[in-house]
């Protein structure tokens, strides 16, 4: 079985990745949403793939919305995000690139494993 993964950040686990069977793939850059001024400067740059990352989860559901499939968003930043409905909506409404994080998937009620799909 092969897995690959998009955002592998660190470097000193490459090797052992390696072994594990993942494939090393292009990794995008990474863009980090803090401030309304950072998510004005993704809608000036309509180039490129690109990681959207934030711990604001409305920042980066609009951050998300605007990127429309040309980004992986990373949402584990967001605290509690697989509580935020909202966002896993958005994320997948608008057919961008997202991790689905088996841990949380796998340790949560029966209905709310549902919601995540």
């Amino acid at each position: 079985m092969q897995s690959f993964d998009l955002n592998l950040r660190n470097s000193q686990l490459e090797k052992q990745a390696l072994a594990l069977g993942f494939a090393k793939t292009f990794t995008p850059p990474a863009v980090e949403i803090k401030t309304q001024r950072d998510l004005n400067a993704i809608h000036e740059n309509e180039a490129g793939f690109y990681a959207l990352e934030s711990i604001d989860s409305e920042l980066l559901r609009k951050a998300a919305k605007h990127a429309r499939g040309r980004a992986l968003v990373n949402s584990f930043l967001v605290p509690k995000f697989f509580r935020d409905d909202g966002l896993i909506r958005v994320v997948a409404e608008t057919e961008n690139v997202f991790e689905i994080p088996l841990h949380y998937f796998l340790h949560s009620a029966h209905v709310h494993r549902a919601k995540l799909f």
